[in-house]
């Protein structure tokens, strides 16, 4: 077959062919990237929606573990109270027996400081100190002490009556059980 077409206008055919050509592999390539758009989108929000609930776990588990950490905190604190008030559930005890001692105490007498100890078998013994205003009150206290039924035996040392006024004393004094 003979070619009829000039040459100049052959030349402008096949540029308008590559012209043709690559608007085509244009527009396809286009398309495919508006398909990869379409396809991406769902996956990205699906990413975004995880991230964001995963944070909102994470914080959330901070916050239990802040918040386990405050009762593992208040819990041994409570058992720190509870194992002293187990070990001190005998000072009420004590404390009643102090009551009583300040109740019976005849006037004239200041007691100021009170000693509560054990002996190696276990028994108490209250040592009690003051001031007492004269001989006679001072042996009303002994005598009021020996005269209660919370108490078993009152001793006064010998030195505490060398004077007559302005006594400073100290009484062992044996609880009853």
């Amino acid at each position: 077959m003979i070619n009829l077409i000039p040459p100049a206008a052959k030349q402008n055919l096949k540029r308008e062919y590559m012209f043709r050509v690559a608007t085509v592999w244009l527009w396809l390539l286009t398309f495919a990237v508006l398909v990869g758009i379409a396809f991406a989108v769902p996956v990205v929000m699906l990413i975004n929606l995880q991230q964001s609930a995963l944070t909102n776990d994470s914080s959330s588990a901070s916050q239990m573990k802040e918040s386990l950490a405050e009762a593992e905190a208040a819990i041994k604190e409570t058992n720190v109270l509870a194992r002293h008030l187990s070990e001190h559930e005998a000072a009420d005890k004590y404390l009643t027996y102090i009551d009583t001692l300040d109740e019976i105490a005849p006037a004239g007498i200041r007691l100021t400081e009170y000693n509560i100890s054990h002996n190696s078998e276990g028994v108490p013994t209250i040592a009690v100190s003051g001031v007492a205003a004269s001989r006679a009150s001072l042996s009303k206290l002994v005598d009021a002490i020996e005269a209660n039924p919370d108490f078993t035996a009152a001793k006064l040392p010998i030195d505490s009556l060398a004077a007559t006024t302005n006594i400073n004393f100290n009484l062992n004094i044996t609880p009853s059980k």
